[in-house]
Formats: C-alpha cells, structure tokens, sequence
C-alpha cells in the first residue's frame, strides 16, 4: 500500500551570506513541506541562467534531496540572488526540472515545467552586496516516490548574472 500524502517541496538552491539570522531560515518551515535545506551561511553564488542575449542556457545549477516516502509534490520554492552586476534584472520565465539519482549526479529528467514570470520574486534584503529574493513555483502535482532525486532552477535572463546556491524547499 503506498502512503499518499500532499506536501510541498521547497528546495533552496542559493547559497547566501549575510548578518541577518532571520534569512537562515528562509524558506523553511513552512506547512506541508517535504523536504527544505536550510541556508548554509555562504555568500557564494553559482551561475543558473538562460542568457536570453544570445548564449543561451550556459548554466544550471543542480541541488540534491531524498524523500522517504511517496509524496505528492505541488511547489518549489527557493532563494536567489543577483551578481555580475549584482543589480536586479528583468526574469521572463523559469524553467524547473526534476530528474532521478545517476549515482549521486542528476540522471534523466522525470519532470520539467516552464513558468513564465519571474517565480513571484520577492526581495528580503541586501546580503553582502547582493540583492537577495524568495521565489515560488507552483503546478499540478505529480507523484514521486521514495529515493534520492536532482533539481535545478533556471530563469530566462539577460544580464545581469542570476546566482543560485545551496537552499531548497519542495512542497
């Protein structure tokens, strides 16, 4: 018998630095997730962006998690920032992926979605000179099973760089 309960996912795939404490909880605790990996404290951001200038999709950030039973998952939330100029830039659509565990690197995709907008980019503050954001995606839900998975996040940007890290919450 499989255990169905609806959940939400929030992976937080941005790793951030700042004075703040209240940001290390950003965007954790909330009800009905599933699985959230709370802000490690770095001020270190990588590259995940769709250069819409021409380059293309030269960056994707992956993140991570494992579930232990079958939920069904219905959001993806996760904290962001900007570098390179480390200035606000127009975000077109996102493109969220799910993919199955390849022996700890992401395998095949089991789900993608494309959203236009900027994923309801909030800003919660400037965190060592870098513009800080929350941002939600949320979509029909799909079933996924016990076992380790790989998300990745990727808007539609021109400059400036979109920076991504290390935090995560799936719902």
């Amino acid at each position: 018998m499989t255990t169905r309960t609806t959940r939400i996912i929030l992976l937080a795939a941005f790793a951030l630095a700042g004075s703040l404490a209240a940001l290390a909880q950003l965007p954790c605790g909330v009800a009905n997730q599933i699985y959230c990996q709370s802000w490690d404290g770095s001020a270190t951001l990588y590259a995940s962006q769709n250069d819409t200038n021409s380059f293309g999709n030269f960056a994707t950030v992956y993140d991570n998690f494992n579930l232990s039973q079958t939920f069904d998952v219905e959001s993806f939330h996760w904290i962001g920032g900007y570098f390179n100029p480390p200035a606000q830039g127009p975000i077109t659509a996102w493109t969220l992926t799910f993919y199955n565990d390849n022996n700890s690197s992401p395998g095949a995709p089991i789900a993608t979605g494309f959203f236009p907008g900027n994923g309801n980019e909030t800003f919660i503050g400037n965190v060592n000179g870098f513009p800080i954001y929350v941002y939600s995606l949320y979509f029909n839900s799909f079933d996924m099973a016990p076992g380790a998975y790989w998300a990745s996040v990727v808007p539609d940007l021109a400059f400036p760089r979109s920076g991504a890290g290390r935090q995560v919450r799936i719902t």
